[in-house]
């Protein structure tokens, strides 16, 4: 008989996962600068009309050569 290595269970994969998620989210929250609620666009206001000014699929397509 061979002995087999002792494996993590779900909960402890479970709550490893959670720690890690958890750990990001206040590193980001410590680094980042805070949101002003007056300068950013409604978070679920979609259509509004009001485009994303930086990402590469805000940008405007360009017209193929005739």
């Amino acid at each position: 008989m061979t002995a087999s290595a002792a494996r993590p269970g779900r909960s402890a994969v479970a709550a490893a996962i959670i720690a890690l998620t958890a750990a990001l989210v206040a590193f980001d929250l410590a680094t980042s600068e805070p949101i002003n609620p007056y300068a950013a666009p409604p978070p679920l206001a979609f259509g509004s009309g009001e485009a994303a000014g930086t990402a590469h699929c805000a940008a405007p397509t360009a017209k193929a050569p005739e």
